[in-house]
C-alpha cells in the first residue's frame, strides 16, 4: 500500500493510502503525488522533484531523552503487571490482582483465622492461610516496587546522557525482578 497527496486545485487535501495509483476525480483538477517520508534537519512537507514530501525534523536531545523515557514507563509497566513467582507460585501482578492481595492482607489482618483458596496464574488453586497471605501480598509489593526501583535508575541515566550516542547505548531491558 502505498500512500499518496491528495491536491484539489493545486490545494493540499489529505493523504491516502492506495495500492495502486489513485484515478482522478470527474470535473475537479486533481493532482496526486506519491508520499516520501524522511528524517531531515529541517521539517517541510510539500512538493519536492515530483513527490509529495513530508520531511520531519530530527529531534533533540530532550526530545530523543523524552521518547525514551516513555518506553521505559511502558517498559516499567510490562514488568510490574506481567506477573511473577514466589516460592514455586505463578502470580498475576495486573492492577485487579494488585487490589485482591490488598483486600486478603487486609481481611486477615481482621481475622488472623482466614483461609483463602487462592487461584495462581497458571489456573492452579492454593490454599493460604494468613501468613501465606502476608507473605505472599509483601512478595508482590516488593515485586512493584523492584520495577519501580529499576525505572528511576535508568531514568536518571537517560536524564544525564550527554549525546545520543550515549543515550542509545542505555538498555531499557535490564534489571527488572521476574
Amino acid at each position: 500500500m502505498n500512500e499518496y497527496a491528495l491536491l484539489i486545485d493545486n490545494e493540499f487535501k489529505e493523504i491516502r493510502n492506495y495500492t495502486e495509483t489513485p484515478v482522478d476525480i470527474p470535473h475537479k483538477k486533481v493532482t496526486w503525488y506519491e508520499v516520501v517520508r524522511e528524517t531531515g534537519e529541517t521539517a517541510f512537507t510539500g512538493l519536492e522533484n515530483g513527490n509529495w514530501v513530508i520531511r520531519t525534523a530530527l529531534p533533540t536531545l530532550s526530545e530523543l531523552k523524552a521518547q525514551k523515557i516513555a518506553k521505559l514507563a511502558n517498559v516499567r509497566w510490562q514488568k510490574e503487571t506481567g506477573g511473577m513467582t514466589f516460592n514455586g507460585m505463578p502470580l498475576s501482578t495486573d492492577v485487579v490482582s494488585q487490589t485482591k492481595y490488598i483486600g486478603a492482607l487486609v481481611g486477615v489482618q481482621i481475622d488472623p483465622l482466614t483461609t483463602l483458596n487462592w487461584k495462581l496464574s497458571d489456573g492452579t488453586f492454593v490454599t493460604l492461610d494468613a501468613a501465606a497471605i502476608t507473605a505472599v501480598a509483601m512478595a508482590v509489593r516488593a515485586h512493584i516496587q523492584a520495577c519501580f526501583d529499576n525505572e528511576a535508575t535508568i531514568r536518571a541515566t537517560i536524564e544525564i546522557a550527554d549525546d545520543q550516542e550515549e543515550l542509545d547505548l542505555i538498555d531499557i531491558n535490564v534489571g527488572w525482578p521476574t
